[in-house]
């Protein structure tokens, strides 16, 4: 089964293991654990997601890659749903998914999750995002850190920013942008340091309006020989404002010799 982590701004990430929550400090004895068993050199993974609007947390999944070798997401389908026209069963999706909110870290204008679009008024200029974009981070987990008892901190691998006082946002929203942690016109997008991120990213636009129903367009993250390792791969729906999406079908992962 695929585990997917959920982390937040204000709470240490854990994970979900066969329907049991795991404190990341006994993330090292898991993947110890794993480690012993046979090695997979290729597996198409099951996946299924509800990926609602906020930027209080982002979602992510961890694999290990021998290279060459590639990350597939281009079997998997993205569509939104309308407000109201569904009932929310955890049931139905892949383990790890259910909503952790830290609203004391958001002010009124935030949590406007009705219409699709959200204002947001700085030095006199308005910042507009209609519907919401769907970021996917593709990235090496470098093992010196991933392999700690601590493991990485994604700031220094270009994933979020942190105030010098400590204050860790991964989403460019209201409350980021008063902190002065990206600029509005960042605005309901994943925060990203381009010179820091050696990974690969991908955008899917989500319309304010209508039916979307489409597959990721170059989904395929080919990694090269001496790039083997633990990789992360994130899905975040950052505006408040934006869209119900749900990501559903297969994430396939291959190393060298799978097949």
């Amino acid at each position: 089964r695929i585990l997917i982590y959920l982390i937040g701004s204000s709470a240490a990430p854990t994970m979900t293991l066969f329907g049991t929550m795991v404190p990341r400090l006994s993330r090292n004895l898991v993947f110890c654990l794993l480690a012993i068993l046979p090695a997979v050199y290729s597996e198409i993974r099951p996946f299924s997601l509800l990926l609602e609007p906020a930027s209080e947390y982002i979602h992510y999944v961890e694999g290990f890659l021998v290279a060459p070798g590639y990350i597939d997401l281009s079997k998997l389908r993205f569509f939104t749903v309308g407000t109201g026209d569904f009932v929310v069963d955890d049931d139905e999706f892949t383990e790890g998914t259910d909503d952790v909110y830290d609203v004391a870290n958001q002010d009124d204008d935030s949590l406007n999750k009705g219409g699709g679009r959200n204002r947001r008024q700085l030095d006199q200029k308005d910042f507009d995002m209609e519907g919401s974009a769907i970021d996917i981070a593709v990235f090496n987990l470098p093992s010196d850190c991933s392999s700690s008892r601590t493991g990485c901190d994604w700031i220094n691998l270009g994933i979020g920013a942190r105030t010098q006082d400590g204050v860790l946002r991964y989403c460019c929203s209201n409350d980021a942008i008063d902190l002065g942690l990206c600029s509005g016109t960042s605005y309901g997008r994943l925060i990203m340091d381009g010179q820091k991120f050696k990974g690969k990213h991908r955008l899917v636009n989500i319309p304010a309006t209508g039916d979307y129903d489409n597959y990721l367009k170059y989904g395929k993250f080919e990694e090269k020989e001496g790039t083997s390792g633990k990789y992360a791969v994130i899905f975040a729906n950052c505006n408040d404002a934006g869209r119900p999406v749900i990501v559903e079908g297969g994430m396939e992962w291959k190393s060298r010799h799978g097949y």
